[in-house]
């Protein structure tokens, strides 16, 4: 077990980790030919030839090779598309292949390309609405290798959503810190996929501090009830601290060792308790300078899941309060974001969000850092749960298909889109079939699916990958295993 696992939380001492061919990297020297499957995405990063490729600052891919690769591509992509990431002077171009092709890259202009290749297995993780059968196939066999309910997890799906992310932001502010919600899903594999990206990360907590210490991107302690032990590590790994009442103003003040320390203050824009009224922000503010603390950034955060016109509106109350206060140094979103599949159901897009943004925010950002803490839209498809029909029964001429997992693991708290897919159908005919978990509990009833069910058959729940892990209960069973799809 390895340092970041032996760091995480119970549940996850319990991971198995699987080899696969979904996902591998190699880099293209001059002359290289590389044949790829369908269904790959592709990223692209260049260096100067001189660099020994191994210069943390990078070129952008210069027209010469853009063009190289648009004529190649042209005619075998679903999207082609280029986002700059100014923080890091980064360049990368993703590619959706649609069928299998050969690409030649050669040495162009001096720069070598830097590719890594993700396939991606379920089309459900691209935002479509459906499995296919080799995807069904693929999992009724692992059903079989191991006791079910387990989840299978794909770290690198969440890879894909930051270059999404990061793509619809760059185009807010020069300056993007996307710093990923730990609580969402804290998995060893998750953190270390998105480390990899240069993610920031946001904490709640002690342990989810220690969870990401080893990771060098920008750090965010978010804590209503920070204990001493929490100020004390997000200090020594230089966390930006967001202060959610004078309460712990004055306590982050007795670990300064009266160095000037940049703070954020969290502004309360709903009913709820975080944060400080608008109207007491500039006694706020004045109360925690003399503390020796200097207030840099403003943070609020529009609540979990938000529809497009929510989050409108809170942009419109938050960029004006924000504007009143010109010697910020960065603003502080928070996140928010549906997950690909929510916005696929509603007809919205990642970008509407960040034009929103963008619209309330753009000139005030031209010169200011901007936090986006996302969690959910990185997170929410890269995991899926496999359970099994245990019994099946009929209950006033309905029919039930009782699972080995239920609401302990699909907590409803969680918002996420459980999808329903069977893997496996030996029943006599297909029904309207209700599904119910295994907890002596009336509430314990997950959906319905129309299926031809028989005990024994496997179903796969996709979008577990947001807070199910970390809101399960453990009621009289224990937590299951987490396959890791590398």
């Amino acid at each position: 077990m390895d340092a970041a696992m032996a760091a995480s939380s119970t549940p996850f001492s319990n991971t198995v980790f699987s080899s696969s061919k979904s996902v591998f990297r190699d880099t293209f020297s001059e002359g290289l030919t590389m044949t790829l499957q369908s269904g790959f995405t592709i990223f692209f990063r260049s260096f100067p030839a001189s660099s020994g490729m191994r210069e943390s600052r990078m070129t952008s891919l210069n027209a010469a090779t853009l063009g190289c690769l648009t004529c190649c591509l042209t005619s075998h992509c679903v999207r082609f598309s280029t986002c700059t990431f100014p923080l890091w002077g980064v360049n990368r171009a993703r590619i959706r292949a649609k069928k299998p092709f050969s690409l030649v890259k050669r040495r162009l202009s001096g720069a070598f390309i830097h590719v890594t290749f993700f396939h991606l297995p379920f089309k459900g993780f691209l935002g479509m609405l459906a499995m296919n059968a080799r995807d069904k196939a693929w999992l009724a066999e692992l059903s079989h290798e191991h006791p079910t309910p387990f989840w299978v997890l794909f770290p690198r799906v969440s890879q894909t959503h930051y270059f999404e992310l990061a793509d619809a932001f760059s185009r807010v502010a020069k300056k993007v810190m996307i710093c990923y919600s730990v609580k969402t899903n804290p998995h060893p594999r998750i953190l270390d996929a998105l480390s990899k990206m240069e993610s920031g990360f946001e904490c709640v907590s002690l342990r989810e501090l220690e969870n990401v210490k080893s990771f060098t991107g920008p750090k965010i302690l978010n804590s209503c009830s920070s204990s001493d032990e929490e100020i004390t590590e997000a200090l020594s790994q230089n966390a930006l601290i967001i202060l959610d009442s004078l309460s712990q103003a004055e306590q982050v003040a007795r670990f300064a060792e009266k160095k000037p320390l940049s703070v954020g203050l969290r502004i309360r824009l709903d009913h709820h308790r975080f944060g400080f009224s608008p109207n007491e922000l500039r006694k706020t503010i004045e109360h925690v300078s003399q503390l020796g603390l200097r207030v840099t950034v403003l943070h609020s955060h529009p609540g979990t899941n938000t529809t497009l016109k929510s989050y409108r509106q809170f942009m419109i109350t938050f960029s004006a309060i924000v504007k009143e206060y010109p010697f910020l140094e960065g603003v502080d979103i928070g996140g928010g974001f549906p997950g690909s599949v929510s916005l696929h159901m509603r007809h919205e897009k990642l970008s509407d969000y960040a034009n929103v943004v963008r619209e309330q925010l753009g000139d005030f950002l031209s010169a200011r850092a901007l936090y986006v803490e996302s969690g959910r839209f990185l997170s929410e498809d890269t995991m899926l749960l496999v359970t099994r029909v245990m019994h099946v029964k009929s209950v006033e001429g309905q029919a039930f298909a009782l699972l080995d997992a239920g609401i302990n693991l699909l907590p409803r708290l969680t918002m996420n889109p459980y999808r329903f897919h069977a893997l496996e159908e030996t029943g006599a005919r297909k029904a309207s079939i209700r599904l119910a978990g295994p907890l002596m509990f009336g509430s314990d009833e997950l959906g319905q699916v129309s299926a031809a069910l028989s005990v024994g058959n496997a179903l796969v729940v996709e979008n577990t990958g947001s807070y199910c892990t970390e809101m399960s209960w453990k009621l009289s069973r224990d937590f299951p295993k987490i396959i890791v799809i590398e």
